[in-house]
């Protein structure tokens, strides 16, 4: 479960005892499942009122005008919430308030207005005690709401190319088994001059969340400001982290595989085969899709999604599907391999997403070292990725990689060079993507009014 630490709700416009009555009821029921339940007030027209839900709350009253701040504070409020992007103009508004003795706190939409304001401080020799939230928290449902896969194709791609100019950088992945519940968690983290982000990903893989009626997958993404270190927003990944591993096997499609390409085969129709289908659609039109899953559970409903999107299906064993696809997809957790090398026709395109941690594996070694390979990372592919087991036997060495699916999407490095070429991308996932689309999110959710401002860093400001 989430923790709520905000709730803005119409029932905060009604009269003080029902206000009392809904959050008695929020709470009763919220409590035995976990969830922290921390409202805060609206503002109201009546102190009477106001005060009462200030007491039921336990928090501050918000307001949206320095205005209303002074009628508050007139009536002995002195626990303020300013939730309004603060200008220098208002600064000695500002300052009188806390003369009164007002605890106003102040809502920031980046750290670019919380300089103007240390600046606006300092020439004025004044010293203000501000509480300066600068941490904007998206959570799951919100990030599904803003980033579809067009605008994640998109920075996706472009993130590729900036990594292949070398204005970007990933640091080396921590990823390991933590000896509970048979989970894995990693961290990758990275940082883009060029889009000034930095940042990290954390999460990984819990078997047994599915008992629990939780994804298998968890993550969380954490953006920094690159100039003060300073936690600018928290974002659920989930979600982000699929449509992102969509999007990169899309780039991939799009600059590696045929254009006539009609057929889609996956090997895995899990949760991360609707992304897969999607960002394929999404590059190639696609006609017929063909797939292969050890569940039934996974294959019907991921059929019942092909043919909603006006596509013919067929279920079948991983050797037809291998054979049939023009593109092929592998993204299971796979420890051992799925597609043997003679499966696999000429002129084929194959997206290995699945294998990121040491063991995982989907392809036959001989056919990684057969093909015309292409990666995400070097040192990821040859550690973690699909590469691994080649490159582990011998049978394929960093010079063997014909360079990285950035370098192609930049123009620095020839793609396929025949219809008859088979061609394969190991995708082991890179934070500067994950990044990438966090950053996204982040700036939609301010355009739209997303995400909730979360009091994070107190700073004062001279």
């Amino acid at each position: 479960m989430q923790a709520l630490d905000q709730l803005e709700t119409p029932a905060l416009l009604l009269d003080a005892a029902q206000m009392e009555r809904n959050i008695a009821r929020m709470r009763a029921h919220l409590q035995p499942l976990g969830v922290t339940f921390r409202p805060h007030v609206k503002t109201h027209k009546s102190i009477d009122v106001a005060r009462r839900m200030m007491a039921t709350t336990q928090g501050p009253i918000t307001v949206s005008t320095l205005l209303e701040a002074d009628y508050f504070s007139a009536h002995g409020v002195t626990d303020i919430l300013y939730a309004v992007c603060i200008a220098p103009n208002k600064f000695d508004h500002v300052a009188a308030l806390q003369a009164r003795g007002v605890k106003l706190t102040l809502i920031l939409d980046s750290l670019e207005t919380a300089r103007l304001l240390v600046d606006r401080a300092r020439s004025h020799a004044q010293r203000f005690d501000l509480l300066i939230d600068t941490m904007l928290v998206i959570s799951e449902k919100e990030a599904r709401a803003l980033v579809g896969i067009d605008d994640a194709l998109q920075v996706v791609q472009d993130c590729f190319a900036t990594m292949a100019r070398n204005a970007a950088r990933n640091y080396p992945v921590v990823r390991e088994a933590t000896g509970h519940r048979d989970a894995v968690f990693g961290v990758k983290a990275g940082c883009d001059d060029a889009a000034a982000l930095l940042g990290l990903k954390a999460g990984g893989y819990w078997p047994q969340n599915m008992a629990r009626g939780l994804g298998n997958h968890q993550s969380s993404t954490l953006l920094f400001d690159r100039d003060t270190g300073c936690a600018s927003a928290l974002v659920s990944a989930n979600y982000l982290t699929g449509i992102r591993t969509g999007a990169a096997s899309a780039v991939a499609t799009r600059f590696l595989s045929r254009p006539d390409s009609r057929v889609l085969g996956l090997i895995g129709a899990g949760v991360q085969a609707i992304y897969q289908l999607d960002g394929t659609l999404a590059v190639r039109v696609i006609e017929k899709v063909v797939a292969w899953d050890p569940s039934a559970d996974n294959l019907a409903p991921f059929g019942r999604a092909v043919t909603e999107r006006g596509l013919e299906f067929i279920a079948a064993e991983r050797q037809q599907v291998a054979q049939q696809a023009d593109v092929l997809i592998t993204v299971t957790p796979s420890t051992s391999a799925l597609v043997e090398q003679g499966w696999v026709r000429p002129g084929t395109h194959i997206n290995a997403m699945g294998a990121d941690t040491r063991g995982k594996q989907e392809l036959d070694p001989a056919l990684v070292a057969r093909a015309a390979l292409f990666v995400d990372e070097v040192a990821q592919a040859l550690q973690i990725g699909e590469c691994q087991h080649a490159f582990g036997a011998g049978l394929i060495t960093a010079e063997s990689l014909r360079g990285s699916l950035g370098a192609v999407v930049a123009g620095l490095c020839e793609g396929r060079r025949s219809d008859t070429e088979i061609t394969l991308f190991d995708g082991t996932g890179v934070a500067l993507q994950d990044l990438a689309v966090a950053d996204l999110a982040l700036r939609l959710a301010r355009q739209r009014g997303f995400g909730s401002t979360v009091a994070y860093q107190d700073a004062a400001l001279r």
